[in-house]
Formats: structure tokens, sequence, C-alpha cells
């Protein structure tokens, strides 16, 4: 396969999969309006906190157990397949889902986050081995582009569908998002199993969670490793908050409905897919440790502002227009954030370690959501969305504050010359 075909391959899973994103962000206001019956929105949004950390829970323990079976039986594709394919048809079987049927719902969510988070695990695993050292900031960050396109494509079904009316009344076009996003993310990751092929460095002895107190035992000899890890920990805990419940807050604190809504959807994915596009491009040359500090620095900014927002004495009522520029900003630098993560963990990660580390940036990046989500869940619940926003701000700014302790180039030379 030629290298030109295996980055396509590996980008079009970053478009299958953002149809499931689309999915998850606009179910958690299908959840609170029509599957919660009888109940106030801050009761709903706890009881959605809980599902995604719940699958995220789950994914921490997951991710490294697998990943490590991936590397020592060279299964990553495999795994890759069966994970996606577990998402999607439990993504297809919401259309089951009507008022009332929480449990059911729940059980659904969970699995197919839970199976979707997996899918990342393994999809990150082969960026080294679809791209060179010089060219991962670029092809991460081209990635994560092109899935916004792929957003962008799932939001235009979603709308000519369901005119964005996320209630009991247009309840037969609500049902049809999971069946969409199901059939999306299975056309779109079509390429990805066809042209990535399974990568193979060398022999590895079958793991164990021995073997995985070990790996993480080691991670002491890259000290830098170690710090981003805890770094990604804090800032990717306030992104899945933001990814989470933007939706929620647009629709029940700003007020934002059908073709506003819409509109505000579109505009984000126009946003970060160019974000995500050129910081990648930036990321090669700058380092991808700089981009992130930058992306962090613009993310406080932005919810600052909407912190003021929230809490001005005529709230979002007047200023509709501010909130969609002030979540552009930080869309801008949502997909930009990630993939500059994603890079950095491949050039702190040695040779033949993929599957392990990458199960451990999973496992940072599951747990930051149990964390955060929750937490979050709690502070609405007792206050209300705009007040559980500075959580976000807090975790932003510890987590630029720790990159400022991170070598990048002794991080590579380390990688280099030491082994797990």
């Amino acid at each position: 396969m030629s290298k030109q075909g295996k980055v396509i391959g590996w980008c079009m899973f970053d478009v299958a999969s953002s149809a499931y994103l689309m999915l998850t962000a606009i179910f958690a206001v299908v959840f609170a309006k029509v599957i919660v019956v009888n109940r106030d929105y801050g009761y709903s949004n706890f009881i959605w906190s809980l599902l995604i950390v719940a699958a995220n829970l789950i994914a921490a323990i997951m991710g490294p157990p697998l990943g490590a079976w991936a590397d020592s039986e060279h299964k990553h594709k495999l795994f890759l397949i069966i994970s996606s394919g577990v998402c999607i048809i439990t993504t297809a079987a919401l259309y089951f889902v009507i008022p009332g049927q929480v449990a059911l719902a729940s059980i659904l969510v969970i699995v197919s986050y839970l199976a979707y988070s997996l899918s990342e695990n393994f999809i990150s695993s082969f960026l080294s081995h679809v791209a060179g050292p010089r060219e991962t900031g670029w092809v991460s960050g081209l990635g994560w582009g092109v899935g916004y396109v792929g957003g962008l494509a799932a939001i235009a079904t979603f709308y000519m569908v369901t005119r964005f009316d996320f209630s009991a009344e247009n309840l037969d076009a609500v049902q049809l998002l999971g069946p969409l996003a199901a059939a999306f993310f299975l056309v779109a990751a079509i390429p990805t199993f066809l042209l990535v092929p399974q990568f193979r460095d060398r022999p590895a002895a079958r793991s164990s969670y021995a073997q995985l107190l070990r790996v993480f035992a080691s991670i002491a000899k890259f000290p830098d490793l170690a710090k981003f890890l805890i770094s990604f920990f804090l800032f990717q805990g306030a992104l899945n908050i933001f990814a989470g419940f933007a939706a929620v807050y647009a629709d029940q604190a700003v007020g934002l409905s059908g073709g506003w809504q819409a509109a505000w959807f579109i505009s984000l994915q126009l946003s970060a897919g160019a974000g995500a596009v050129v910081f990648g491009k930036l990321q090669d040359r700058w380092g991808g440790l700089r981009i992130i500090n930058l992306t962090l620095i613009i993310w406080l900014a932005s919810t600052a502002s909407l912190i003021a927002g929230g809490l001005s004495p005529q709230g979002w009522s007047d200023s509709k227009l501010w909130f969609i520029i002030a979540t552009n900003a930080a869309g801008a630098c949502m997909g930009a954030t990630q993939a500059s993560s994603r890079t950095v963990i491949v050039l702190f990660t040695p040779a033949g370690k993929e599957g392990e580390l990458f199960g451990f940036w999973g496992l940072a990046g599951k747990l930051s959501a149990v964390f955060a989500i929750f937490l979050f869940g709690l502070a609405q619940l007792y206050f209300d969305l705009t007040i559980a926003l500075i959580l976000c701000a807090v975790m932003f700014a510890a987590g630029l504050i720790l990159n400022q302790y991170i070598d990048e180039e002794r991080g590579k030379r380390t990688a280099a010359t030491h082994q797990i």
C-alpha cells in the first residue's frame, strides 16, 4: 500500500467517527428534553454525566491491557474493526429508544461510547506508521481537520431529517439520528479498514497486568512523558466537558434552537477544521508543545468570556452572536489541542510500544473525563451551567502551567534512547 493511501485511510477514520461525536453532542440535548420525562434539566444533565463517566471509567480499565495485547499479538487492526463495529451497532439501536426508556438509552450510550473510545486508542497507534517523524503533526492535524468536514456532513444530514427540533412531538425524526450516524460511521470507515495495514515492529511477549504495572512504573524513566500525561489529564478534562455539554449549554442556557443551533454547529465545524489543519502545519515548525500552550491560552480566554456572559445581568438574551463568536474561538483550538497532544505522545513513545503508551494516553484521557465530567455534573446540579464552567478555566490554567516544565526535545531524545 502506498504511503498516500495509508494517510488517506488513516484520516478517514476521523471522518467516520465525527458522525458519532456529533450524535453524542445532540443526543445529550435529546436525553434531557425527550428521554428523561418529568424531571428538571439539572437532574437530566447529571444522569447524562454519569453515563459518560461510566463509559470512560470502563474504557480506562480496558484500554491499557487491550493495547498491550494488541502490541504482543499485532492485532491493532482487528481490535479497531471490532470496537468500531460495536459502536456502530449500538448507535443504530438508539432508534428503538422512546420517551421514558432511560435504562435502554443509558445502556446503549455507555456501550457505544466505550467502543468509540477504544477505537480511538487503536487508530492513534497507527499514526507513527503512516507518517514520518517530520510529518506526524501535519497528518495528525489533517485527520482532525477532515474529521470536521465529516462532522459538517453529519450535521447537514441530521438537520435535513430533524430540522433540529429535538422534542417529543418530532420523535419519528429524532429516532433516526442513531441509524443515520451509524450508517455514516460504517461507510466512512471502510477506507480505513482497506487501506491501513497492520504494522509489525518486532515480536513481543504476551502481555499481562503485571507487565502493564511494570510499564506504568517505568514511565518514571520518561519524565517529560509523565509530566505531559498529567497535564493532558487536566486540560483534556476541560475539553471533555466542552465536548459533552456545549450543545446542552447552548440549548438550555443560551436558548439556541432550530436555525440558530444549526448555524452554530456548522460554524464550529468550520472553525475547528481550519484550526486543526493550520495548527497542525505550524506544529511541525514550532513543535507540538508550543501549539498546545497557545491553544490553552485561547481556551482560557474563551472560557472566561463565556463565564462573564453567563453571569451578566441580562444573560445571553441579547448576546447569542457573542456566544457563537466566543465558542468558535475555542472551537478553532479543539482539534488542534487534541491533534497536537496525539503527536506529542507519538514523539515521546519508544518504537514498538505504541499500543501500550496509547493505552495509557487513553487512560489519562478517560480518567480525566471521569473526574471532570462528574464534578461538572455535580456543579451544574447544585448551582448552574455557567458557574460549572469555572472548573474548565481552572483545569486549562493548571495544564498550561505544568507544560512550562516539559522539554519537548529532551522527551524525543529519551524516547529514542530508552526502552520500557
